[in-house]
């Protein structure tokens, strides 16, 4: 759409009611009471999650980064496959000539999977 700060997708929380509120104070003081284990299980531990809005310039940065994940060029001979399968740099290569920068048929697609 071209407004960056344009609303896609909105998100509202209701307002709690008073005795929700109440309850989460109650809850929260008597997480404060415990005395703090380090050894403890995390397991029990809930991660509170921020609700906000998606705007048209959170879509338009995902789609950005979607596209540099899945496109990559570099230069051939710059990547070699070791002797267990994997991609790696190549220590030797040194980068492409004078004659060989502009043309597009010393790249390669790369995909980091």
């Amino acid at each position: 759409m071209g407004n960056p700060d344009q609303i896609l997708i909105a998100v509202e929380d209701p307002a709690p009611t008073p005795e929700e509120e109440q309850a989460a104070a109650e809850a929260q003081a008597a997480k404060d009471a415990q005395e703090f284990d380090p050894l403890a299980s995390s397991e029990e531990e809930i991660v509170e999650v921020i609700k906000i809005n998606l705007k048209e310039v959170d879509r338009l940065l995902f789609t950005v980064l979607a596209i540099e994940n899945d496109c990559h060029i570099l230069p051939q001979g710059s990547m070699k496959l070791t002797e267990s399968h994997e991609v790696a740099r190549n220590a030797a290569f040194k980068g492409l000539g004078q004659n060989d920068f502009c043309n597009l048929k010393c790249y390669s697609h790369f995909r980091n999977v």
